[in-house]
């Protein structure tokens, strides 16, 4: 087995280098959304008013954006399957080679491209520094575990899908179900209790609730300049409007 996964993984980096246009367009989309995001929300600021709020929609249009750019992996593993079935009824190799690796062929390429899409946001938006710059590497880790377990998912679906019509209509069902109990849209306080389960199958929920308590905590803030008011910590404002705690099942 370990002598199949070897050699398809050198198969999967030439498959990889040779379509050139994909991987442009793969790092490409990443640095453009990136670039994108940093412009809109450039700078938070600590008002109580502007970047205690924008903070929390930044984060979840991140979980959105790297939830939907899976679906990439949809029309290629469709595109490939016909040889993959081909292959392995001559017992060229087992379905659990071909997987892993297509997972480990993979997994640099996710790293690079969240790792260019956290370098761009975390600092042109200035999320928190705090701890000598070491937030960061938990958000990109975070970002990271989510895209490779986003992509897996997307990857389940297509080997497993009846055809691609199939598979194309199962799998944005999932992703909307993920993004709606993530916990953003609807806080854990507010899902009614025979749905509570979707909120913790959501791995975006993981994701949303992780980067909010690495962003938040620790955060103060303060009501603009000329108006009344008191400041707010970031946690408490987590708790109220989202009910995340510290204590919550995250990394």
């Amino acid at each position: 087995m370990w002598n199949q996964i070897k050699l398809l993984v050198g198969r999967q980096n030439a498959l990889i280098r040779k379509d050139a246009q994909q991987l442009r367009s793969r790092f490409g989309r990443f640095i453009i959304i990136g670039l994108i995001m940093g412009a809109l929300f450039f700078n938070l600021n600590l008002e109580t008013d502007g970047g205690m709020y924008s903070r929390g929609g930044l984060i979840f249009f991140m979980a959105i954006f790297v939830s939907l750019s899976s679906f990439g992996f949809l029309a290629v593993i469709m595109g490939n399957r016909a040889i993959f079935y081909k292959h392995k009824e001559s017992h060229f190799y087992g379905s659990a080679s071909y997987y892993l690796s297509v997972l480990v062929s993979d997994v640099p390429l996710a790293f690079i491209e969240i790792l260019i899409f956290s370098l761009i946001t975390y600092w042109m938006c200035g999320l928190n520094a705090a701890e000598s710059g070491m937030r960061f590497f938990y958000f990109l880790l975070l970002m990271f575990i989510t895209n490779v377990t986003m992509a897996n998912f997307i990857r389940a679906i297509a080997f497993n899908a009846a055809n691609p019509d199939a598979a194309a209509g199962i799998a944005p069902g999932f992703i909307v179900m993920f993004v709606f109990f993530s916990g953003f849209l609807l806080s854990r306080k507010e899902i009614p209790p025979w749905f509570i389960w979707l909120h913790y199958l959501s791995p975006v929920k993981y994701m949303v609730e992780g980067l909010m308590i690495n962003e938040y905590d620790g955060l103060v803030f303060y009501p603009p300049n000329g108006t009344q008011g008191l400041p707010i910590e970031g946690m408490a404002y987590l708790d109220f409007a989202y009910d995340v705690t510290p204590e919550d099942p995250v990394l």
